[in-house]
C-alpha cells in the first residue's frame, strides 16, 4: 500500500527573466524561468526481496519542477480596427511525473514545446469573431523511466515507441492540433 508523505527539508530557488515591448501594433513578448530544485529521499534497491528490503539515498528534483520553461509570443494589437492576435511558443523541460519507491524509476515527463495562435476582430461593439488553434506542432505527451533500454531499443523485435537507448518509454499520446472558432456577443 502506498500513501504521501512528507520527505523533509526540500531546496528549490530560480530565477525569471521576463520582456515585453510593442512597435506600434506589433509586440515581443518573452518569459524564462530556471529552477533548481531538489531534494534526498531514501528509495529501494531490491525489487526481489521484499520482507528484508534495502534502502539507498537518491536525490532528485520536485515533482513536477521543470528546470526550463520559456515562452516567446508575436502580439498585433490594433484598437483603431478592433484586430488582436497572438503567437505563441511555449517550452517546459523535463520534469518528474510520478516519484517511485524504488531507486531510478521514477516516471519523467518528457520536454515540450507548444505553438499556439488567438486571434480575435471586433465586427462592432457588440460582435467579436475570433479563432483560436493550439498545438499547431501536433506535441505528443510522452512519459518515461530513465535507465537502460538497448534491449527494447534495437533488433528485429524493436518495440514501438522506444526511441532511445536510454530511456524506456511508458506512456506516449499523440495529441493534434485544436481549432476553437466562434462568434462573441457582448451585452455591455
Amino acid at each position: 500500500m502506498l500513501e504521501p508523505v512528507n520527505l523533509g527539508n526540500a531546496h528549490n530557488y530560480g530565477l525569471e527573466f521576463s520582456a515585453k515591448k510593442f512597435f506600434g501594433d506589433v509586440g515581443v513578448a518573452a518569459n524564462y524561468t530556471y529552477t533548481n530544485s531538489r531534494i534526498t529521499s531514501l528509495k529501494r534497491i531490491d525489487v526481489i526481496n521484499q520482507l528484508n528490503p534495502t534502502y539507498v539515498n537518491q536525490t532528485r528534483p520536485l515533482q513536477g519542477q521543470a528546470t526550463n520553461l520559456g515562452n516567446l509570443s508575436l502580439l498585433y494589437k490594433n484598437t483603431r480596427n478592433g484586430l488582436d492576435a497572438q503567437l505563441a511558443l511555449a517550452y517546459q523541460g523535463e520534469s518528474i511525473q510520478a516519484v517511485s519507491e524504488y531507486y531510478g524509476l521514477d516516471t519523467w515527463q518528457k520536454a515540450s514545446l507548444n505553438l499556439d495562435l488567438s486571434a480575435q476582430k471586433a465586427v462592432s461593439k457588440r460582435f467579436v469573431i475570433f479563432i483560436k488553434v493550439n498545438n499547431i506542432l501536433n506535441t505528443p505527451y510522452e512519459l518515461y523511466v530513465k535507465q537502460n533500454n538497448t534491449a527494447n531499443y534495437t533488433g528485429i523485435s524493436k518495440y514501438p515507441y522506444q526511441e532511445s537507448p536510454n530511456h524506456t518509454t511508458v506512456e506516449y499520446d499523440q495529441f493534434y492540433a485544436r481549432y476553437n472558432i466562434g462568434v462573441r456577443f457582448n451585452l455591455d
